[in-house]
């Protein structure tokens, strides 16, 4: 278990046009910087990495203690839409509390089955994170349908 997790930015990938298999190996080796948004609290940053077995999402919370999402367990992976002030949803009521209706095509909400009350719902940094990350998570996470915007396209 991590005791603390600290990115150094000189080690990350920087190439901003990484395909899905790069950010794999990033998300797997480094971790990818996020706003993990929470039931209850503010937002706060946060680095996810990926576990291979188990497969798992995982971070450091308050208090250093490690945090997970099963992703055996993840049924489907919603992202926000955005065309304007007025035109906008969010993938989950979580973002409603702190999130910003321009940033909510950045953010993702992977959702348990069994469980409406368990989800990880994240903003990426930018739209090709969101892009790679569900890459990734399509070709990994068993059972999973195929994602789709909130809007069904």
């Amino acid at each position: 278990i991590y005791s603390g997790l600290s990115l150094d930015m000189a080690t990350r990938e920087t190439n901003t046009s990484r395909n899905a298999d790069a950010f794999k190996r990033e998300l797997i080796n480094f971790g990818i910087e996020i706003t993990k948004f929470p039931r209850s609290g503010s937002p706060a940053a946060r680095v996810i990495l990926l576990s291979m077995d188990p497969l798992q999402i995982y971070w450091v919370g308050k208090g250093g203690k490690r945090k997970y999402i099963d992703l055996n367990n993840v049924t489907a992976i919603t992202r926000g839409s955005y065309e304007s002030q007025t035109e906008f949803q969010y993938p989950s009521d979580v973002f409603r509390k702190g999130g910003r209706p321009e940033k909510a095509d950045f953010y993702i909400s992977l959702s348990v089955q069994g469980d409406d009350r368990e989800s990880l719902d994240m903003e990426m940094g930018t739209l090709e994170d969101v892009k790679n990350l569900i890459a990734v998570l399509e070709a990994i996470v068993p059972n999973l349908a195929p994602q789709k915007d909130i809007d069904g396209k």
